[in-house]
């Protein structure tokens, strides 16, 4: 889609969006973009279409049997947990596979670090210096009934040897081992006796459980090793039926040694490979899959139409963004001796211009919700990501003043961008080869506000798999502008580390940001959850006047569409990467079958 298509749509919206706001009449901002502050729960106005559901657990009414039917299986990459590197595919690997502890679900909003259990671990004690943590394995835990493994307990070996090899070959485990790099938390481990084992630390870490509760260090069958890439042999939940690695699909039938008793509710699931977005969402209004995949439901300007052809279908808006875990989409601000963003005046202004309702309105199906007495409730990014715990929303309050660096105000951004001097032009770089072209399409509105703010600006989409890997390995000192970047963390200051030191994946600049790394260092060190969160919200909103990059999403808590009879699904809340199933939390296990509401 075209620069100019986009300024078009743009400018008739924010004609009719300022035209309100004179006459008084303005709903933005108000019902229709409720604030959502402190622990991202927030309360959004109030549903008057009569076609949401309530979020409700209903595992007190849990009947076993019964196979879910969806679609979004990953079939593309291995299922050798230790060397896979394609985000998509951890989402069967939870299913199969234990971490060594995991996180807890929540209705209505994102669980605290506090929900944290243990998953083939059942305790661990944390010592008073914060230097390592000391596991007691889960006994008896069984791996897979089939050969080799033959339904045997998992050891205290298992655990030395994926520790071993996920260490010397794993690519997300690299970014948490201090030996691969200074921010790294984790030392070694050591297994003292046939039931413990111990991790040595770096330096105290705050959020270690948090860490051993994501995708870097699932516990595998050190004899099964062979079969580990399509046909493995685990420990979670789920049982592999059937993985096609040519993309039909795979199947699971329960674990009914799994240590949770009763769990999981259903007899198996089958996840088939669709890609094609239409072709999905037919087989979805049929009712041959009981819901759209967790990565592309159905499409918000298609919702309610979906919803009038099939009544009975359950409507519910999710209690996070499309994200669960910390993740958002950024322009990176370079600090390049030349860069024009080395003036804290420029990077400001830059943020004003953005007017993140518009983009809003530009992006999702707003009138047709609200018109409809839906509420649409938005959150919006700061330098911290919306999933995370401790977020808070820059037009809440609690925020602060400093929240004004986020709010569109075109005669401040003028006045900035006439006191630094600035009269050249911009180079944005885009990642304008994604597939479903959604990067590009942000990058097209966000350049018609900066262009329409007074700023020359020159739209480059360019070729992340190529000129992004060629920025990252220079340290995003590879060009002078800004560049289009994505982020994800397993927690919240993962998320500041990533961006605000030194040797941070995503870092803006080569050297430490004063007055804001030493701190993120402190806060990474703090061993008390609610010390650490009000550092966590001191750092962030000391970040918004510095505009070090310039957070870009701004997203809507999607609408998500299912059939009646697959209950507790899209009712809890838990980290993970795209979705509730890409998480230790493991939603699917709470899922159950009601025969009685099957048409």
């Amino acid at each position: 889609m075209s620069v100019n298509y986009w300024s078009n749509v743009l400018a008739g919206r924010l004609t009719r969006r300022r035209a309100l706001a004179a006459s008084g009449s303005m709903a933005l901002g108000g019902a229709i973009l409720a604030a959502c502050g402190g622990d991202g729960a927030g309360k959004g106005p109030a549903d008057k279409s009569g076609l949401l559901a309530p979020a409700l657990d209903e595992t007190d009414r849990a009947k076993p049997g019964g196979t879910f039917v969806t679609a979004g299986a990953s079939t593309s990459g291995t299922l050798d947990a230790h060397f896979n590197n394609q985000t998509a595919s951890f989402r069967e690997i939870f299913d199969i596979y234990s971490t060594p502890l995991k996180w807890g679900l929540s209705v209505g909003k994102m669980p605290s670090p506090s929900s944290i259990t243990g998953d083939a671990f059942e305790s661990w004690e944390i010592s008073p210096d914060g230097l390592q943590i000391t596991l007691k394995l889960r006994p008896n835990l069984k791996f897979d009934p089939r050969p080799p493994t033959n339904g045997r307990a998992m050891t205290i070996d298992d655990v030395k040897w994926s520790w071993d090899r996920s260490s010397a070959g794993s690519a997300v485990m690299a970014e948490v081992l201090n030996a691969k790099g200074e921010a790294g938390p984790l030392l070694s481990l050591n297994t003292p006796d046939d039931r413990t084992a111990v991790i040595k630390l770096a330096f105290p870490y705050g959020g270690i459980t948090e860490l051993l509760s994501f995708w870097y260090f699932f516990i595998m069958p050190r004899d099964a090793e062979s079969q580990l890439k399509t046909d493995p042999r685990g420990s979670g939940p789920w049982q592999l039926v059937k993985h096609d690695p040519n993309g039909t699909g795979i199947e699971y039938r329960r674990n009914p040694n799994w240590y949770v008793k009763g769990q999981p509710y259903l007899d198996g699931m089958i996840k088939y490979s669709i890609p094609e977005y239409a072709t999905q969402q037919a087989q979805f209004e049929s009712g041959a899959l009981w819901a759209m995949e967790p990565t592309s439901t159905t499409r918000q300007n298609e919702v309610l139409r979906v919803k009038r052809d099939h009544p009975n279908l359950i409507l519910r808006q999710k209690a996070t963004s499309y994200w669960s875990l910390p993740h958002h989409i950024h322009w990176v601000l370079s600090q390049r001796e030349d860069s024009p963003f080395k003036d804290q005046r420029l990077r400001q202004a830059a943020s004003m211009l953005y007017d993140r309702e518009a983009y809003v309105e530009t992006i999702y199906n707003v009138s047709e919700f609200t018109a409809a007495g839906m509420p649409f409730e938005i959150v919006s990014d700061s330098h911290l990501a919306t999933q995370a715990f401790n977020w808070i929303d820059p037009r809440d309050k609690a925020f602060g003043e400093n929240g004004k660096y986020f709010k569109y105000n075109l005669q401040e951004a003028k006045k900035l961008i006439a006191a630094s001097g600035f009269t050249g032009t911009i180079e944005m770089n885009s990642r304008g080869a994604s597939p479903s072209g959604q990067f590009q399409i942000s990058a097209d509105i966000i350049y018609g506000m900066l262009e329409a703010g007074g700023l020359k600006v020159r739209l480059n989409p360019v070729d992340p798999r190529t000129e992004w890997v060629k920025y990252k390995a220079t340290g995003y000192q590879g060009y002078s502008g800004m560049f289009q970047n994505t982020m994800q963390a397993y927690n919240e200051d993962l998320n500041l580390v990533s961006k605000y030191t030194p040797s941070g994946r995503n870092r803006y600049s080569d050297t430490a940001t004063p007055g804001i790394t030493d701190r993120i260092i402190k806060m990474q060190q703090e061993l008390d959850l609610n010390r650490r969160g009000q550092l966590i919200k001191q750092i962030v909103k000391d970040l918004a006047p510095l505009m070090p990059d310039l957070p870009q999403d701004y997203d809507q808590k999607p609408y998500v569409l299912h059939w009646p009879w697959i209950r507790n699904y899209n009712t809890f809340a838990t980290l993970g990467f795209d979705s509730e199933e890409n998480t230790s939390g493991r939603t699917s296990t709470v899922y159950w079958y009601d025969a009685s509401k099957k048409t």
